[in-house]
């Protein structure tokens, strides 16, 4: 068993909904001393509500090995990977229910024949789970740095929940913060906008309809330096409610971030002009090895009309073919395959002006740092330049 305390990789609480509760005894099992020595366990069970809570927090105590498991279980056991995860299943000759979840497959597989999820995980090279809009807080000074007593997080979780209701866009919200050094990243449980499913009873066979709110969490990360708030919500239309709310209610400004238009936070130019130059990854400590397999770019404006490229290597298979980026092209986005050191691998995507997607929340500090290495993320400057600030008077 690999144990390592205070953990500060962060798992999507949402996986646990996904897990049976003899699957999620199974994955917890190797792990119990450090559970029960952080007070996890009920009458000897494992709490859930309470694992849910700490999966929130910065300093929860988890295992290291606990936590990257659950992110293992997130990618892989989505519906799409039913059949191959049943057919690995039993080709290692591990029994399996008809009920048993994609999640629960793969716990049986993480517990069983880790060297299949190894390669699993290296054939899906998985879609990025984690889509970050950047925004920034306008003005020439820093605002203050937040507080983050209960009752400032309870305002904030009320009038988040009220706008959410109000845009029939969810409710139940509970706001968990993580402070650091200047700036927070907080998650936000709620319920999603409703949902109404038929389901078939177990037993009886019966067909059922059942009306429910589906629970999701948001995140959202604020770091001083570049006064930059890095948003992930399920509905783009919450994206300017959080905005308000986080200003208001953490520093006293509803319209901190709200410039009129978007960001230009991202460019794919160094494709352009530095090639296969701009890929490089020796000076980035944590990666192996960086390749193009996807790039869009937009050849006349006017009409939209738009040319998409795949390819292992998109930049070698254009010289292949004796093509070139057009200098008139405006790049609109790209997807990288990234190899960390260790031998994972994840997909990253920018489109211009404001958004990356990161296989998962820990992977955006390194890739960050190759992004802006490379010339991919444009200064504070340079991304807000051309906004202005809303014409409202700041109470």
């Amino acid at each position: 068993m690999v144990t390592s305390s205070q953990a500060r990789a962060f798992a999507n609480p949402e996986t646990l909904a996904r897990l049976g509760p003899s699957s999620l005894d199974e994955l917890l099992r190797p792990y119990r001393p450090d559970i029960e020595r952080i007070g996890l366990l009920t009458s000897g069970r494992v709490d859930t509500h309470t694992l849910e809570r700490a999966l929130c927090m910065a300093e929860h105590g988890l295992p290291t090995a606990l936590v990257n498991e659950l992110c293992v279980i997130e990618e892989l056991g989505v519906s799409d990977n039913l059949d191959r995860l049943r057919d690995e299943v039993v080709r290692h000759g591990l029994d399996v229910t008809e009920h048993a979840s994609c999640a629960d497959l793969v716990v049986m597989l993480v517990r069983h024949a880790p060297d299949a999820v190894a390669r699993l995980v290296a054939e899906q090279v998985s879609v990025a789970r984690r889509c970050f809009q950047s925004y920034f807080a306008l003005g020439e000074e820093s605002p203050p740095a937040p507080t983050f007593d209960q009752s400032v997080i309870r305002a904030l979780s009320q009038s988040l929940n009220e706008a959410l209701i109000e845009r029939c866009a969810g409710l139940g919200v509970q706001v968990y913060p993580v402070a650091s050094t200047g700036g927070f990243r907080l998650m936000v449980r709620h319920g999603d906008a409703l949902r109404r499913e038929a389901v078939v009873d177990e037993t009886s066979y019966d067909t059922e309809r059942i009306a429910f709110h589906p629970q999701r969490y948001d995140v959202l990360i604020y770091t001083p330096g570049e006064r930059e708030l890095l948003v992930n919500v399920r509905r783009q239309r919450t994206v300017q409610t959080y905005l308000q709310h986080i200003g208001h209610h953490l520093f006293g400004n509803p319209h901190l971030f709200a410039g009129e238009g978007l960001p230009l936070r991202y460019t794919l130019g160094p494709l352009r002009v530095d090639g296969e130059a701009s890929l490089a990854t020796s000076d980035v400590p944590g990666l192996d090895h960086v390749a193009l397999t996807k790039l869009v770019w937009v050849s006349n404006s006017h009409t939209g009309m738009r040319s998409t490229f795949h390819a292992n290597n998109v930049l070698l298979g254009l010289e292949a073919d004796g093509l070139a980026i057009s200098s008139h092209a405006r790049l609109s986005a790209a997807t990288f395959r990234v190899r960390y050191r260790g031998g994972r691998e994840s997909s990253v995507s920018i489109t211009t002006p404001n958004k990356a997607v990161f296989g998962r929340e820990s992977d955006i500090e390194v890739v960050q740092r190759w992004l802006r290495l490379r010339g991919f993320i444009r200064t504070r400057k340079e991304a807000i330049g051309g906004l202005t600030p809303p014409l409202l008077a700041v109470p």
